[in-house]
């Protein structure tokens, strides 16, 4: 599950980085097309990921550090929280 998290935001390019609200977006969907394929024992024993990012772009004027982020997704479903 974290390897292909780490494949859908690894680029080979270091000035470029995974966007926190795309990956809000897009994991869930990556989350449940992996988890679908694990055996059923694995799936009946569940799984939670906390993903914690902070957020590229720079902070808007009124702040002083970049935006941080905190997702959790839980299987089966994997929505986020």
């Amino acid at each position: 599950m974290l390897d292909r998290l780490r494949e859908l935001t690894d680029y080979p390019d270091e000035n470029i980085a995974a966007e926190p609200e795309g990956m809000k977006q897009d994991w869930p969907r990556y989350a449940r097309e992996v988890f679908g394929g694990f055996p059923e024992t694995e799936r009946n024993a569940q799984c939670q990921l906390m993903i914690m990012a902070a957020d590229p772009s720079p902070p808007a004027a009124n702040r002083m550090w970049p935006t941080n982020h905190v997702f959790v997704f839980k299987s089966p479903l994997f929505a986020k929280k």
